[in-house]
Order: structure tokens, then C-alpha cells, then sequence
């Protein structure tokens, strides 16, 4: 992930436009409010070492989450630790007295005696001495398709928006069974499969960014209930017949994902089904044949 010099010094801008009173001491939501300002750009926070990522619009999205009662309807994010404890951005710097991030576990969130103001403090300062200290460098990372700001709120906008107009049609026709998966081209096919993954509350990239690294598709969600959020590789085969090379190389080239979904139009053969039950698989590989898909599709509601 590479933070150009350009995007701090905007965000230093911003900051310094706060401090000169450029904004109303009470914030119109739509024009202004610090923790959407920075939900749309994870990347700034990214920087001091969180692991994982995720912004949402609607506490809907994440009802069964410990912080959802807490956070207003608006644009908000969550980030996660190496240790793997989740912190919500609560508050974020927003005059020249208050320049510091405040974050809240579920337990600092929770805290009835209040004891602590919260889980984690991060200062402005601190911040822009990170940010500043990396400025331009290019990640050696093969991760950086994960860039965190696959998952904004504008970004996930843009992507739904693109699908939907794709799609609609289709997925209907797909419905009423006036056209089957045989009937849709392999590109077609991916776009279907992207708006059920949508449809199964999940967050969606289309990889168009080359080399694909052997995926179609980037997910992010809660993929089992009850779980943390993931990020999820999906490869889409358009094929009549998957068999176990094919799943075996998708899991080598996404190995560094925490799960991998495969989809296909026809069928597994037993010797998928066989490297699915291994151990290591069970809670990593997800598979979708084309029956599983049409279930998903049949139950779309327009």
C-alpha cells in the first residue's frame, strides 16, 4: 500500500482548514464529519499498523457487532489489530484543542465505570510523522491488492452501481429461466456471480488489475455468522466439469487469504468434495456449484 506525498499533504490541509474555523463549530453530517472523512480513506490510519479494515454506511450492515448500538448512521470504520482485537473509530480530531484519534474495543466501548476514555489514542502528530516517514514508497507487498480503499463507502458505491446496471436484466432472465448459465459468456457469469455474493452481505472487488494473482473476484464479510469479518478470494470457473488440480491451484495462488469461495456454472467432482473435507480446508474453502448458485439466484428480490 503506498501513501503519496500529495494525499498527507491534502490531509494536512483538511486538518489545517479545521483549525481555521473553515467548518461550523456544529458539523452538517453531509458536509463534514471527521470519522467519514477518514472511513473513506483507511489508508492514513492503515499506516500505524492495523492488520484489517472495514467501513459501513448503515449499522444494519453490522447489527450483531458489539459496537453497532453505539455508532450513528453515517460513515464509519472499524480496524483491527496484529493481536486481532477490533477497534472502532470513535472520534477523531476536529479542532486545534482535540487532535487526537480515540478508539474503543468492545470493552472499553462497554465499560460502565468508565475508567479509560478509550481502547487506543493515536495522535495527529504521530500520525503525520508516520505518514511523512513513508511517503512515496512502494510496498514490496503482494498484499496490495487488498488496498483498504477497495472498501470505502464511495468505492463499494461505484462498484454496486456498475453491477447493477450489468446485471438487472440478466439475473432476471436467469429467474424466470428464459436463459440459463450455458446461454452467458464467461464474463457474463462473473458478473452474476459478484451480484450474489452482494446479495449474501458481502462486499465486492471485481479484479480488473493485471496480473489477477488467480482470482476473479475480492469479498469482504462476516462469511460464517458469528465470525469476524474476512477477506475472501473468489475464482469463477465457466466450465461444465471442476475438478481437484483446478481448486488445488486456487488454493496455492491465494494462500495468503484467510478464505477462498470457488464458483463454477456445472459441477465439483468427488475429488473437489474430497479436498474440501480435508481439516485444513473446512473452514477455509467454500465451494458454489451451479445448483448452490441458482438457489442464491432464485431467492434474489427485485
Amino acid at each position: 500500500m503506498k501513501i503519496s506525498l500529495q494525499e498527507i499533504q491534502k490531509l494536512e490541509r483538511f486538518i489545517q482548514d479545521i483549525d481555521g474555523g473553515v467548518f461550523d463549530e456544529e458539523f452538517d453530517n453531509d458536509k463534514f464529519n471527521p470519522c467519514e472523512y477518514f472511513a473513506e480513506r483507511p489508508q492514513f490510519l492503515m499506516a500505524m499498523g492495523f492488520d484489517e479494515y472495514v467501513a459501513f454506511e448503515k449499522k444494519t450492515q453490522f447489527q450483531n457487532m458489539w459496537f453497532s448500538d453505539a455508532v450513528d448512521d453515517c460513515k464509519q470504520s472499524i480496524y483491527r489489530e496484529p493481536s486481532g482485537r477490533w477497534h472502532v473509530l470513535f472520534s477523531a480530531p476536529i479542532n486545534k484543542v482535540y487532535h487526537e484519534f480515540m478508539f474503543h474495543s468492545r470493552k472499553t466501548l462497554w465499560d460502565e465505570n468508565k475508567e479509560v476514555d478509550g481502547s487506543l489514542i493515536l495522535k495527529l502528530n504521530d500520525v503525520f510523522e508516520k505518514l511523512y516517514s513513508i511517503a512515496d514508497q512502494i510496498s514490496e507487498d503482494d498484499h496490495i491488492i487488498w488496498s483498504p480503499r477497495l472498501w470505502t463507502p464511495s468505492s463499494q458505491e461505484s462498484e454496486r452501481r456498475v453491477l447493477s446496471s450489468g446485471t438487472s436484466q440478466i439475473l432476471t432472465s436467469l429467474k424466470s429461466e428464459a436463459v440459463t448459465f450455458e446461454d452467458l459468456s464467461w464474463q457474463q457469469f462473473e458478473d452474476v456471480v459478484a451480484e450474489s455474493i452482494c446479495t449474501m452481505g458481502l462486499k465486492v472487488h471485481k479484479v480488473i488489475e493485471s496480473p489477477q494473482g488467480g482470482r476473479d473476484i475480492i469479498a469482504r464479510g462476516v462469511l460464517i455468522p458469528g465470525e469476524e469479518p474476512i477477506t475472501i478470494a473468489v475464482e469463477v470457473k465457466h466450465k461444465k466439469v471442476v475438478d481437484r488440480p483446478d481448486v488445488e491451484k486456487a488454493l496455492w495462488q491465494n494462500r495468503r487469504f484467510p478464505a477462498l469461495m470457488f464458483v463454477t456454472s456445472g459441477r465439483f467432482t468427488a475429488g473437489v468434495l474430497k479436498e474440501k473435507s480435508l481439516p485444513e480446508n473446512r473452514l477455509r474453502l467454500f465451494l458454489k456449484d451451479g445448483d448452490s448458485l441458482g438457489d442464491i439466484i432464485r431467492g434474489f428480490k427485485y
